[in-house]
């Protein structure tokens, strides 16, 4: 129960991604996995989550709450692109974690309704992870 059952279900998920999938759809899928469906969690996530968004001390320590979570995928996504710089892995795992978070603070304040591992995967299906060897800033 809780971030710790969330980042087990992420890794969990992630280990048996066939290594051929895209990158964006394992990803979806794992995060997709990590969200609860045990019944208590059900019950008090809505005004949990509006709580969270709402009150700007608990929103400032998301970060600190999901860093294991957000490590995890991180480590993933550098594992799937060994030549991209860890700082792009862990963008892209934070940017993930982010959009999960903005799609559960939708979902509660709409009522809740519906299963929200499913408002997750719809909202993330709206993104896609490229990365590509970049041309120089210069």
């Amino acid at each position: 129960m809780g971030l710790p059952a969330a980042v087990a279900r992420l890794e969990g998920a992630l280990a048996i991604a066939p290594q051929a999938a895209p990158l964006g759809a394992v990803v979806r899928n794992a995060i997709v996995a990590s969200v609860s469906h045990e019944d208590g969690v059900l019950r008090l996530s809505p005004d949990w989550i509006s709580l969270v968004s709402e009150v700007p001390q608990l929103r400032a320590s998301a970060p600190i709450a999901n860093a294991a979570w957000v490590d995890a995928l991180a480590r993933f996504i550098a594992d799937r692109h060994p030549d991209a710089p860890a700082a792009a892995c862990r963008a892209l795992a934070v940017a993930y974690e982010a959009a999960t978070f903005s799609a559960l603070v939708q979902w509660a304040r709409a009522g809740a309704e519906g299963a929200p591992d499913r408002a997750v995967g719809d909202m993330l299906a709206w993104l896609d992870i490229r990365l590509q060897s970049p041309r120089r800033y210069s």
